[in-house]
């Protein structure tokens, strides 16, 4: 049912989070550019999850789960990123 669904959302969105860690390892420049596009994967997955799961809450918290990056968006401005060790393996 909705569980596993929303397993299957959780593990695409980390699959593609992955992706974009995998391809800043090693790199000194284009922090910026890393920023925004974990922004836009949040922004995007965030309105998939709002729109087409009615902010469900078992595809919220799949969202907030999703590893290897952690996106606390927005607070008083900020944006907190945690890049986990799974991230750098």
């Amino acid at each position: 049912g909705m569980t596993a669904v929303s397993k299957m959302v959780k593990d695409h969105i980390e699959s593609v989070g992955n992706d974009l860690v995998k391809g800043q390892i090693g790199r000194t420049d284009g922090g910026d550019e890393f920023i925004n596009q974990l922004i836009a994967l949040h922004t995007k997955y965030a309105t998939l999850v709002e729109e087409c799961f009615q902010d469900h809450a078992l595809f919220q918290k799949a969202l907030k789960e999703v590893r290897p990056l952690q996106l606390q968006l927005p607070y008083a401005g900020c944006l907190d990123v945690h890049l986990t060790q799974e991230a750098a393996l």
